[in-house]
């Protein structure tokens, strides 16, 4: 009995821990620029997507034009610059496994 005991910590610690990789491992996370954020014309791009069970694919766009894709095992992270006219602008990064979109302006 105690062993059965031990044995059901064991499995809810795991499930726990899985349920905290999970909160700080999003599918995607733009980190810029800033959603609702003000840029130069040049401005830094900066995400990640992390998806489980083999070969994954990511595709990013800015106003709904493909800029780039790619395929990765677990992890993808890029960050480049890019150069977008004045006004608003929404980024989207679309992974296997999750999307984010995020807007932003451009002086």
């Amino acid at each position: 009995m105690k062993k059965l005991a031990i044995v059901a910590a064991f499995a809810a610690s795991v499930a726990a821990a899985a349920a905290v990789s999970a909160a700080v491992n999003p599918p995607v996370s733009i980190a810029y620029p800033i959603s609702a954020s003000s840029n130069d014309n040049y401005f830094k791009v900066s995400f990640t997507s992390t998806c489980s069970g083999g070969m994954n694919k990511i595709q990013w766009a800015f106003d709904g034009v493909v800029a780039g894709s790619a395929t990765f095992y677990d992890n993808y992270n890029t960050q480049f610059l890019h150069k977008l006219p004045s006004g608003w602008h929404v980024l989207e990064v679309k992974a296997s496994c999750g999307s984010e979109a995020i807007k932003f302006f451009v002086n």
